[in-house]
């Protein structure tokens, strides 16, 4: 009766209620999510020099490859890591050019709001095993599978949602204002992320997984209440 009622409004347009008519919570999703993959980006690279099943709590560099004394004294570093990315934005862009057509046809057949939701959830997995394990093992792989996708189904729901709410003489504009986003999560994310890496990846790595963790979870809850 009612309750159901209530209850699939609120699977279907969140505590706000009813359709959405303007971006501006579309908006602040949107870089709510920038803010929480990008806070990260200055310390992925030591953590992708790190090596396999060893754990990088508490300190990043002691995992890395070669041995920290050979580091120390002077010695070559090892180009592993740089392999390593490499393999990962290669497949990282192969996956998400195959999910860009998908997830515009979820979109149209699901909705805007599952798709930016799943979005928000697949790109925190990354993180959440990070926290948990302290193994770039699961955190490359699970970017690879999850992480630039989700940006991709991100970009294209949003973009699809943008033109739903938005008069055609005013889309131009209004996907320029998604934009900022990007710039945003950049300004905001990359200074508070490079801070938070000196100061604890060589002393508490695992307090700092788990503050990009909880980062992370923050997109998937704004969207799923508010959206």
């Amino acid at each position: 009766g009612e309750r159901e009622g209530r209850g699939w409004r609120f699977l279907k347009y969140g505590l706000v209620g009813a359709p959405a008519k303007d971006i501006v919570l579309l908006f602040v999703a949107v870089t709510i999510f920038r803010l929480a993959t990008i806070v990260a980006v200055p310390i992925t690279p030591s953590i992708i020099k790190s090596r396999f099943q060893h754990s990088m709590c508490p300190n990043i560099t002691a995992a890395h490859s070669p041995e920290p004394a050979a580091v120390g004294a002077g010695g070559a570093t090892s180009s592993a890591g740089y392999q390593v990315q490499a393999a990962k934005d290669s497949s990282s862009g192969i996956v998400g050019a195959a999910v860009a057509p998908a997830a515009g046809y979820l979109s149209d057949r699901w909705g805007r709001r599952p798709v930016l939701i799943a979005a928000s959830a697949a790109a925190a997995l990354p993180f959440l095993a990070l926290a948990a394990t302290c193994d770039t093992a699961w955190f490359v792989p699970l970017s690879v599978l999850f992480g630039t996708p989700s940006d991709v189904a991100m970009g294209v729901a949003s973009s699809a949602f943008v033109a739903d709410v938005t008069p055609k003489a005013q889309r131009a504009e209004r996907y320029g204002y998604m934009l900022l986003t990007v710039t945003v999560g950049v300004f905001l994310g990359v200074p508070l992320g490079g801070y938070l890496a000196h100061e604890l990846q060589e002393s508490d790595s695992g307090v700092l997984f788990r503050l990009f963790a909880a980062a992370s979870l923050l997109p998937v809850l704004f969207t799923a209440l508010f959206l």
